[in-house]
């Protein structure tokens, strides 16, 4: 009896429900953007099929974008700078990355969103989502063949340079120091200094 007493006396665990996940593809998701399903205060992304909710961009974050936007500013002519703007980036991933350079031709003439092959430069700034930078976007760039993608790293106030992309991950990563400078593929007359992306 006194087993008995002692088992039911154990705090039970938690019933934890599990549901399928609901998957989309990007064209579903694209689609529930024009109905107005979603908008801009939703802040969520498509992640491998999955609508996921993104991080809120914190002080440091946001003024890394300014300051991206203000060392760009000499391609303006040859490009369009997207900031945070929607990018479909495969059939099952639709991002909104810190900041893109998208080619000028059709996207602004047709009035939609860049395809992955106008688009020369991706970068994020990450700090709380730096892992998922590395990982998942990182392979989903690669895979759509952007040619350069940079991770600018909060906390370690350094640059991570992707290039040479393929279906199996980017070729080629080094990360560049605060005192370094990095040329961009599309630009070989521009030279940036990483520290310049802190504001340092």
């Amino acid at each position: 009896m006194a087993e008995m007493d002692s088992a039911l006396s154990t705090p039970l665990e938690p019933i934890v429900p599990t549901f399928p996940v609901k998957r989309f593809t990007a064209d579903q998701y694209i689609e529930m953007i024009r109905a107005g399903i979603l908008t801009t205060e939703d802040k969520v992304e498509l992640i491998d099929g999955v609508i996921t909710p993104m991080a809120p961009a914190g002080e440091e974050h946001t003024w890394e974008v300014v300051f991206l936007n203000r060392l760009f500013r000499s391609v303006w002519d040859t490009h369009f700078l997207f900031v945070q703007g929607t990018i479909p980036i495969n059939s099952v991933n639709v991002f909104d990355p810190d900041f893109v350079l998208v080619r000028q031709g059709e996207a602004e003439q047709q009035l939609r969103y860049p395809h992955a092959d106008e688009i020369d430069l991706i970068v994020e700034v990450a700090k709380s989502s730096l892992k998922q930078d590395q990982t998942r976007k990182a392979a989903a760039y690669s895979q759509a063949g952007i040619p350069e993608y940079w991770i600018a790293n909060i906390p370690a106030k350094s640059l991570i340079v992707h290039r040479e992309p393929s279906p199996s991950g980017y070729q080629s990563i080094r990360t560049f120091g605060i005192n370094e400078t990095v040329t961009p593929l599309a630009f070989s007359d521009m030279s940036v200094r990483v520290g310049d992306i802190f504001g340092v």
